[in-house]
């Protein structure tokens, strides 16, 4: 039997079996695949009165149950689906060993098998921040089979220490481009955010495209002709020359808002340089002269490509002026280490990563009060900087190479993300040149 006879011919459905009654006086759900003539049944988890079913099916003002118990239906039906879709020909012990995840081999190679050992390489490289988003992946997608999403999203959100959950076999012929949509339907319906589904998915790519490596005539979902991750959508993140300048004017009321707004500047002026580039800034990387100064660093980010991203920032006298103020209130004393002292003391890769997410969130939180009080249109956070950085420069008349060149980009497209556009008043006054 062909797939495309196959998934044309067939019917499934997730369907309350009311000719067997529980104790508790519930009914079980099935799924029900019919094919032809012929009907298939397979056990659920699921259970429910009937009155719960049609209400959750029906009601148009549906309770937390009920609301639930809906989602669960199509979680059920969903992985159902996909299953079918994988089988290259359809049984019905084959579609219970694949429904039921039971593995014909112990040694197996599945996808999360895959992810284990991309996280490994990234510990051991020290890569912390890098293994985080495999795992924060791995279980977005552990959830998703186990239909268990909608759980997994709330203790996301909720900030809360995740429970641990148990991957189920995933093949890599079950990551098909429906499934694919699948998950990203899946993600929108729980709001997970348009930038976080195209880290998941991302992530996802690279472990296929490791196991395509080995196994080249595995199916690609992926490319051209198939499925694309979904980008950030283009929020305003870029402060203009006057927002800038009221930052650089404010008068700090602690220690805390003193530092956050000086980091801040530090990063605005050397091309909108990351929190973790700054914290791993040495001092042999700065070199002043009569002219101001010239700083020479790898990117933090491109540390394990064989290619390191190097960047030039050539600053003039007044902001050189500006960093050894910055510089002198709370840097190093000792010209042999790192400029700033958060990494005093943090050896290994994990204590240096939770260093630098603890003083992301002290920085962010003061640049939060500094932008209300300022009464600035958008949160202020220490990546504002690296945005205003670049859309200040381009409205400067800056060439979109430059600035890419500035920031370590590989391609413009992804400078181009950076850009904030054409301020209000540079559209009012180019208006007068239409006429």
């Amino acid at each position: 039997m062909k797939t495309d006879n196959k998934v044309s011919a067939r019917l499934i459905v997730v369907w309350l079996d009311t000719r067997e009654a529980m104790k508790n006086g519930k009914h079980p759900f099935r799924v029900r695949i019919t094919i032809k003539k012929a009907r298939y049944y397979f056990k659920t988890p699921l259970e429910a009165t009937e009155e719960l079913y049609k209400r959750a099916m029906y009601g148009e003002r549906k309770t937390t149950e009920e609301k639930e118990l809906f989602f669960q239906l199509g979680v059920v039906k969903t992985f159902a689906e996909n299953v079918f879709d994988s089988l290259p020909e359809f049984t019905p012990e084959a579609f219970r060993r694949a429904f039921y995840k039971e593995s014909t081999s112990t040694n197996e190679r599945d996808v999360f098998s895959t992810f284990r050992d991309v996280i490994g390489e990234l510990e051991n490289g020290g890569f912390i921040g890098n293994a985080n988003i495999y795992k924060t992946t791995m279980r977005s997608i552990a959830a998703f089979c186990n239909g268990k999403l909608l759980e997994h999203s709330k203790s996301n959100k909720s900030g809360k220490k995740q429970a641990d959950i148990k991957p189920p076999k995933l093949r890599f012929e079950e990551i098909t481009l429906q499934w694919l949509k699948r998950y990203e339907t899946a993600l929108t319906a729980v709001k997970v955010s348009p930038s976080t589904q195209g880290i998941y998915l991302r992530a996802l790519r690279r472990i296929v495209n490791i196991e395509r490596k080995q196994n080249p005539s595995l199916p690609y979902p992926f490319g051209k002709d198939g499925f694309t991750p979904p980008t950030a959508t283009k929020n305003k993140r870029a402060l203009t020359i006057t927002e800038v300048r009221s930052i650089r004017n404010y008068y700090t009321l602690s220690e805390l808002e003193q530092r956050a707004k000086d980091l801040w500047t530090f990063s605005y002026l050397c091309n909108g340089m990351n929190i973790a580039d700054i914290i791993k800034l040495s001092y042999k990387e700065i070199k002043f002269h009569s002219n101001g100064c010239s700083i020479e660093f790898s990117r933090q980010k491109t540390q394990q490509k064989k290619d390191k991203t190097k960047i030039l920032i050539e600053l003039d006298t007044e902001p050189t002026e500006l960093i050894k103020l910055i510089i002198e209130r709370h840097g190093n004393d000792s010209k042999d280490s790192y400029v700033f002292p958060f990494m005093n003391g943090k050896e290994t890769p994990q204590d240096q990563f939770t260093a630098k997410l603890s003083l992301l969130r002290q920085l962010n939180k003061a640049l939060h009060k500094i932008g209300t009080k300022l009464n600035l249109q958008i949160d202020l956070t220490t990546y504002v900087a690296r945005h205003s950085y670049a859309t200040v420069m381009q409205r400067s008349g800056v060439s979109i190479a430059e600035i890419s060149e500035a920031l370590g980009h590989a391609e413009l497209k992804t400078t181009e993300n950076y850009l904030g556009g054409f301020s209000d008043e540079s559209k009012r006054i180019n208006s007068n040149k239409l006429l």
